[in-house]
């Protein structure tokens, strides 16, 4: 059973006493520790009536009429298991068990299950555990984070938002701006330390609940806030993953992760191709333009297709930084108001840091980017060089 946190549960809602009543026989013959009926968070408004069994070192949960685990947790990656005081949905009574990469809400019908839920879980926890070292893998940890629509993972939903938080802005640029801000702050090539990181990847959920409409009525207002996620979007996948060795496996990168931001959920090579050069030209050459790089289209008809930019800004070929040797040296914070000046600093800063002048005459080189997409630039030659 489905249900949101709107609408009025049934009355008979987690009042089954036997698995077997709603069709769940598992496969596997274990000792469980405790087991019954709960609802599991599945998205921010949406739960599932599922059977929860608590087994010595990991925890299932069966959708009904099921013989497989719809979710299976390893015990020793749970991090802490508490109780909820708001009332997500009205009646039951709520709890979490809070991993690296998902952040898990399930309810029961009683204050007295919940108790014995989580004194029985923690309990659990503890003897799998046997140290309270468990950041040892957290990039392979994280990479377990939500899916969506295939293979893609949505990297900002490690917490279901149930309750609205007061001081986070309900402003995209505002809001993308210092989130960035943090990102770039435990990204100093340095190991973060556990509460830090946690602080952030619980901070960017809070992207789901903005509002993006405005973003469609002023060009600045668009770019800046694209530009602002793609980098955010980079610099969490860097976190939680290792650097690509290979073109297919940046294609994968570049494709696969995402966030969800005010109910559409964007990759980074969809926010690069369907909507910051979605008025620009295809690059002409480089691995970009093999076949092992997929590059994304959007159709009049997607619900985020009102997003593309539609006049040609060529100094985004100077302020994306796509995280390879050819992209700019440094990653800079956009704001609307004052976007052409930090566009032109983006450009002075990767041409000073990409160019060169030749020692043959009338010879300058320039950022690979110039040859990929050159024509941004105009026709070529002394053209191009003088709109540089």
């Amino acid at each position: 059973m489905i249900l949101t946190s709107s609408s009025q549960p049934d009355s008979n809602l987690l009042h089954v006493s036997d698995k077997k009543q709603i069709g769940i026989n598992p496969t596997s013959r274990g000792h469980s520790v405790l087991e019954g009926p709960v609802l599991r968070c599945l998205w921010d408004t949406h739960w599932a009536e599922e059977w929860c069994r608590l087994y010595h070192g990991r925890l299932s949960l069966y959708r009904t009429f099921s013989r497989k685990p719809r979710l299976k947790l390893d015990l020793q990656h749970i991090i802490s298991v508490r109780a909820v005081d708001a009332e997500p949905i009205p009646g039951f009574f709520c709890f979490v068990m809070e991993t690296a990469s998902v952040v898990h809400c399930l309810c029961v019908a009683t204050k007295e299950e919940r108790d014995q839920w989580i004194q029985h879980i923690s309990v659990q926890v503890y003897q799998a555990s046997g140290s309270s070292e468990f950041m040892a893998d957290a990039a392979g940890i994280l990479s377990a984070a939500h899916r969506w629509s295939g293979n893609r993972v949505i990297l900002n939903g490690r917490r279901n938002l149930m309750t609205r938080k007061s001081n986070f802005s309900d402003d995209a640029s505002e809001a993308v701006q210092l989130l960035l801000r943090q990102a770039l702050g435990i990204s100093s090539f340095r190991q973060p330390e556990w509460p830090e990181l946690c602080a952030f990847l619980d901070n960017t959920a809070w992207l789901k609940l903005v509002n993006l409409d405005p973003l469609t009525l002023g060009t600045h207002q668009s770019l800046s806030f694209f530009l602002n996620l793609y980098h955010l979007i980079l610099i969490h996948s860097f976190l939680i993953s290792e650097l690509p060795s290979s073109e297919r496996a940046w294609s994968s990168l570049h494709n696969r992760f995402c966030y969800e931001v005010g109910g559409y959920v964007f990759s980074l090579a969809e926010i690069e191709h369907c909507v910051l050069r979605a008025s620009m030209s295809k690059r002409r050459s480089g691995w970009l333009s093999g076949r092992a790089w997929t590059i994304p289209k959007w159709s009049p008809d997607d619900p985020r297709y009102k997003f593309r930019l539609q006049s040609p800004e060529p100094r985004i070929n100077f302020a994306l930084n796509t995280g390879t040797a050819a992209s700019p040296s440094h990653i800079l914070v956009f704001s609307p108001d004052q976007l052409g000046c930090e566009l032109d600093l983006a450009t002075r800063l990767m041409l000073d840091h990409h160019s060169q002048q030749c020692s043959a005459p009338h010879t300058v080189i320039l950022p690979k980017v110039c040859e990929w997409y050159n024509e941004d630039f105009g026709e070529g030659g002394e053209l191009s060089l003088i709109h540089i």
